[in-house]
């Protein structure tokens, strides 16, 4: 029989034993690659696994241990882990279809949602977490760069609206030892990435929040403020000092009561957060090794999630309550204020830009996505979109950096968004 040719003993289990051969003919699997030769053969396999694990949760469990003895270390989807859905409509669904796709060769696994103000229309989870378990709907995601206009931004508004801070507030009024250049750069500018800062720094030498502000000097300001849109971390490092020094609190405890509890995101928090369920990411740069529940970004490991450019850990589920809140609630702010996001807030210059927000532009997120839509990425290979004209939200969460940032990712996610906003996936 097909397991014994592969080494793999099973005894037992009687008449599941057969079943079992049956689920693992309709695999391609050697030791280069587990994969699908068509999305119908990965629909097929979906359905022989569900029946599966209806006969007999031991066969399921020596079903998947039986793959990963002999899946290659390298992470890689073999089926879709459509695990939150039900198992009768699993196999026809666009969505799962579409992500388990992507499995064959963007990233190790993902988590999407699609959904509007009312609530989530569609969530699935497909693929691998880290070498050993599934991607689920509740698995934790270091979602980088989110972490900009979901936490520092929202908390940025949020003091705001109570008159804590203004936007024309200067770096130096609550940072007095930072140089003059850098000192004359307003709030508005660094939320806008308008600031003249350079895109990044970084250096092995700093181990905490006071080596980064210590290492960082007028050097690090490119142009002149207001002048020119450049992307740059530094702006939301910056930003996130302001904020902290404006209420005598940390970043984390501002996101608590600015963010996680008026949004209902239960299970977000500022990392490093514990292993136990999140999607394993890979330092290749500095570390050199698997991180499961460390902040990718250097800067926010260094800091201890408070650098406000990265840090945050939440889940798809998270994701989709503060994006329902922003579609249709005040919990978080004002309509005024959500409605002011919308515009782009850098008229005189060549890129759009909304505070903390990037705005549909081109074929981003996708050319059918309305230009007021606000969202943003992150370098794990996370992202989020909001369209209030459409009442519309979609969420793609994906470890794609375990494996390195140049497996197609950028294309894969105009289609996602492209399809949302078609309507593929309703």
């Amino acid at each position: 029989m097909w397991l014994h040719s592969k080494g793999i003993e099973v005894s037992g289990h009687g008449g599941n034993v057969e079943l079992l051969e049956r689920c693992f003919d309709r695999l391609l699997i050697d030791r280069r690659m587990i994969g699908m030769e068509t999305q119908e053969h990965a629909i097929e396999i979906e359905q022989d696994r569900v029946v599966c694990h209806r006969r007999s949760v031991l066969v399921a469990n020596v079903y998947i241990a039986a793959v990963l003895s002999i899946a290659p270390k390298q992470l890689r989807c073999s089926v879709a882990s459509v695990r939150e859905m039900d198992s009768s409509s699993c196999s026809d669904d666009p969505l799962a279809v579409f992500l388990t796709e992507g499995c064959e060769e963007v990233y190790p696994g993902a988590v999407a949602a699609v959904g509007r103000s009312s609530g989530i229309d569609r969530a699935v989870a497909v693929g691998q977490r880290d070498e050993t378990d599934q991607m689920t709907r509740s698995t934790l995601f270091d979602v980088a760069s989110l972490t900009k206009p979901v936490v520092t931004a929202t908390v940025a508004l949020g003091l705001m609206e109570c008159g804590r801070v203004a936007f024309s507030d200067e770096v130096r009024r609550y940072v007095p030892t930072v140089g003059p250049s850098v000192g004359n750069v307003r709030l508005v500018e660094l939320l806008t990435h308008s600031s003249g800062l350079q895109p990044y720094a970084f250096s092995e030498a700093w181990d905490s929040r006071e080596d980064v502000f210590a290492g960082l000097d007028d050097g690090i300001l490119a142009s002149q403020p207001g002048t020119r849109h450049e992307y740059s971390c530094l702006n939301f490092v910056y930003a996130a000092e302001m904020l902290r020094r404006a209420t005598d609190r940390s970043l984390g405890e501002l996101a608590a009561d600015f963010v996680f509890g008026p949004a209902d995101m239960t299970e977000s928090h500022l990392g490093p957060v514990d292993a136990s369920n999140v999607a394993a990411t890979y330092d290749h740069t500095y570390r050199d090794r698997v991180l499961s529940g460390e902040i990718h970004d250097p800067l926010g490991w260094v800091m201890d999630g408070e650098s406000g450019n990265a840090g945050l850990f939440t889940t798809v589920d998270d994701l989709a309550s503060f994006a329902q809140q922003y579609l249709s609630g005040d919990a978080l702010l004002s309509p005024a204020t959500v409605g002011r996001l919308q515009d782009d807030w850098l008229p005189e210059l060549d890129d759009r830009h909304s505070l903390g927000w990037r705005l549909g532009d081109g074929t981003y997120p996708s050319p059918n996505w309305s230009l007021s839509g606000l969202g943003h990425t992150g370098y794990t290979g996370t992202s989020m979109w909001l369209d209030h004209e459409r009442d519309r939200f979609a969420i793609l969460l994906t470890n794609q950096v375990y494996d390195g940032k140049e497996t197609g990712l950028i294309r894969f996610r105009e289609r996602f968004y492209a399809m949302v906003a078609a309507g593929r996936f309703d």
